[in-house]
């Protein structure tokens, strides 16, 4: 279930590009807290950094309250998890398509905006310019709220951030 809801998430990685002059920007770094609700009520929180660049690359660092590192390099996702080290190797099923993701977002309110991807429908919070928080509902009918904060899209990020290399001591699996 981890792996669907991670995988769910990537989808709407780059909406977070969505500062409605994405066209312009090159990255993007934000502070993420990421909650999930069940429909027994039943929550959980993560907390970590996203970094994305270029629209192709995107590292979602969840720092608690457990480690690990989601890339997505184009349609490829791995899944690292350094306190089991091990690390699972995949691919996207869907392609991402932000220009229609953005093209059929719909204004709500002053700040909020609708959209629909793959069957999931998602609401896109924008202050000043930025996404402020992601909400929808996943397959699995939970509840999943992603709120930003820090977001800067100014600074350059190094393509060795989006570089994953396993020690020897790692066990490798692949889903393909």
């Amino acid at each position: 279930m981890v792996y669907k809801l991670i995988l769910g998430l990537l989808f709407v990685t780059t909406t977070l590009l969505a500062d409605f002059n994405f066209n312009d920007m090159k990255t993007l770094k934000a502070e993420f807290t990421q909650t999930i609700k069940n429909e027994a009520g039943k929550v959980i929180q993560y907390t970590g950094v996203i970094y994305i660049k270029d629209n192709k690359k995107v590292l979602w660092q969840y720092l608690t309250p457990i480690k690990k590192n989601v890339y997505v390099l184009d349609k490829e996702v791995i899944i690292d998890e350094p306190e089991l080290e091990q690390a699972i190797y995949t691919h996207l099923d869907k392609n991402i398509d932000i220009t229609t993701l953005l093209s059929n977002a719909v204004k709500v309110s002053a700040d909020l905006y609708k959209t629909k991807l793959y069957d999931v429908e998602y609401f896109l919070e924008i202050k000043d310019q930025k996404i402020n928080k992601i909400s929808f509902k996943d397959g699995l009918s939970n509840s999943i709220e992603i709120d930003f904060k820090n977001v800067d899209t100014k600074d350059e990020l190094d393509d060795t951030l989006f570089v994953f290399l396993p020690s020897n001591s790692y066990d490798i699996i692949e889903k393909y």
